[in-house]
């Protein structure tokens, strides 16, 4: 069953719009203003019961929006209230915000402490690779944090659970017309025009799903930003000799370089690759021979290729 995002609009100051529930999962956000912080913060605590399910002294993650949309900050806390008030009262890095925008599980299942480092630390990864998309304006938006967040250590089930979080978090945003995190807006285009300037064959892989480009550089295979991996991958690739490669598309995720978007993951940036089959194969999520299954746009085979060239330099 597809997620449902139900959105509430409230008609005093204080909230603009409040997402209060996500069909199978326990995810709350909250949007409102800067000005209205403290008025929020008073109406939850003074009415427990009829606000119960913003759930702000809890951990979660918040991104704070400068009015005109163009710069962000995004954060963490073990009690999201009491650091937005941190923030509200002190002139630091993040006093350009006028927007507040706050991602919390609900009381059944509280984040945990490595689950919002994991959620801070791939939120900013995705937005450092988005900060090039323009958001509805002529300028890329800017990305306030200065520190760099670090790839937490975290336990399977923590990841999961924090990676589900993320997924409906990033539907959630992306159903407000939020493209602070949209990595899947880079091209593929930009990618085919730099590899033709340059007078490079383009190889295209299509199967099970995956539809890739790759460029040869030396003894480097490099597949094209924008390009489309399969989202699962077939039971055998972990066994048969795939298991290299399923940690190696593992890795990619993990360090956003392959960012999920629904049932598929998106190239974020050129990723390379020192064999073809592996190129091939972490793409289509199952083992394949790399230098059949890669082809030109007219249907030649790399090992076509590689032959011709040989022949060529043999004469």
């Amino acid at each position: 069953m597809a997620d449902v995002i139900s959105i509430r609009l409230e008609t005093e100051e204080n909230t603009t719009v409040k997402v209060v529930g996500v069909d199978g999962r326990n995810i709350r956000a909250l949007m409102f203003l800067r000005s209205a912080l403290s008025f929020v913060s008073k109406r939850y605590k003074n009415f427990p019961n009829e606000y119960a399910d913003y759930y702000l002294a809890t951990p979660g993650i918040y991104v704070l929006i400068s009015d005109d949309g163009k710069t962000i900050y995004i954060g963490k806390s073990n009690n999201v209230s009491e650091r937005l008030n941190t923030h509200f009262s002190s002139k630091d890095k993040t006093e350009f915000w006028t927007n507040t925008m706050v991602f919390v599980s609900d009381g059944a299942m509280p984040l945990n402490d490595s689950q919002i480092s994991h959620l801070e630390y791939r939120l900013i990864e995705l937005a450092k690779t988005a900060s090039n998309v323009d958001v509805e304006s002529d300028a890329p938006y800017e990305l306030r944090n200065k520190q760099i967040a670090r790839q937490q250590n975290i336990n399977a089930n923590d990841r999961t659970a924090a990676n589900n979080f993320l997924a409906v978090l990033l539907l959630i945003t992306k159903a407000l017309g939020l493209n602070y995190f949209d990595t899947a807006k880079k091209s593929i285009d930009e990618s085919v025009v730099e590899a033709k300037q340059e007078n490079r064959e383009i190889f295209y892989l299509k199967n099970a799903g995956a539809d890739a480009m790759m460029i040869v550089d030396g003894d480097e295979y490099i597949v094209l930003k924008g390009s489309v991996a399969r989202g699962d991958y077939a039971p055998s690739f972990a066994t048969h000799g795939g298991g290299m490669n399923l940690k190696k598309r593992e890795l990619l995720e993990k360090n956003g370089q392959l960012v999920r978007d629904g049932n598929k993951l998106i190239v974020a940036d050129d990723i390379s690759f020192t064999s073809p089959s592996a190129a091939g194969s972490v793409f289509a999520g199952h083992s394949i021979n790399g230098r059949i299954e890669w082809k030109t746009k007219d249907k030649q085979t790399l090992k076509d290729i590689e032959n011709k060239t040989m022949v060529s330099v043999g004469e």
